[in-house]
């Protein structure tokens, strides 16, 4: 900085124009009317709330708040809401949550192998079918264990949060939001 103001002041008597046009060159910014590929001279945001996005290496494009929450939206769509079906439904790894709902005779669901290692899911019973216990259950099968083959929702509110750890579905939580009791099962 000294250097700076240094040289500056060796250019007494000069135009502002050259004095200015020094200061720019010695912060490393072209001069009025010149070029410089080394620093960014001007914004790239056209509005407010403007975000720059990786499109490739090395590589940003401007994108507005709503592209840029469409992108992320993309990445991880809010949820899914499965009710109950004929057949085995299969869930949605695209959806970090799945709603699942059953009927009177209770309903299978799949759950594909995750997406990336360290992946989240989390499923919870938004509507059990059955009228007593051990009816209107919703079963998902997946890669959960080699002693593990299905996860059994028995009752409205219970949840399970999974992480994908690269070759099977690990169990970080297993409960209810409605009471302390109830929550999912594992079995073979």
């Amino acid at each position: 900085m000294k250097r700076v103001i240094k040289n500056l002041y060796s250019l007494k008597g000069k135009k502002v124009g050259t004095r200015t046009d020094e200061l720019r060159r010695q912060i490393g910014l072209a001069a009025e009317g010149e070029t410089s590929s080394e620093f960014v001279e001007h914004s790239l945001a056209t509005a407010a709330n403007d975000f720059l996005v990786a499109s490739g290496s090395g590589t940003f494009v401007k994108k507005t708040v709503e592209q840029t929450r469409a992108i992320l939206n993309k990445v991880y769509e809010a949820q899914e809401d499965i009710s109950a079906g004929e057949s085995e439904t299969t869930l949605s790894t695209d959806s970090y949550l799945s709603l699942i709902s059953t009927d009177s005779a209770g309903d299978t669901f799949i759950l594909p192998d995750g997406d990336v290692t360290g992946q989240l899911k989390k499923i919870v019973m938004k509507a059990d079918g059955g009228d007593s216990v051990g009816t209107g259950n919703g079963v998902v099968t997946g890669t959960f264990g080699s002693d593990v083959g299905t996860l059994t929702f028995n009752n409205t509110g219970e949840y399970a949060l999974l992480q994908w750890d690269g070759s099977l579905w690990v169990a970080l939580e297993l409960a209810s939001m409605l009471d302390t009791t109830n929550a999912p099962t594992f079995s073979s």
